[in-house]
């Protein structure tokens, strides 16, 4: 770990994390501080579409899974998601 850090030292965070844009990844490859995530999660996840808008290689550690359907009907009945269609 960077400096002395340790996970242990990041309790309040969660085991995973799923990143759903592509901003946080770009922002963290630039300043070479992408390993952070890995520091502060267990797991990480993103979907396909945020991979290829990354243009990079992702590192083996960052899951690529879609969210199931189940999954995306809560977060859109609780008003967390938002699907826009794209013409």
């Amino acid at each position: 770990m960077e400096h002395g850090v340790k996970r242990k030292d990041f309790r309040n965070f969660s085991d995973k994390i799923v990143i759903a844009d592509a901003s946080p990844l770009i922002d963290l490859k630039k300043v070479e501080k992408l390993n952070y995530l890995k520091m502060l999660f267990s797991e990480v996840y993103t979907m396909e579409t945020v991979k290829r808008e990354c243009k990079f290689k992702l590192p083996d550690w960052i899951k690529v899974e879609e969210p199931q359907e189940t999954t995306k009907k809560c977060l859109r009945k609780k008003g967390w998601m938002t699907v826009k269609n794209r013409r």
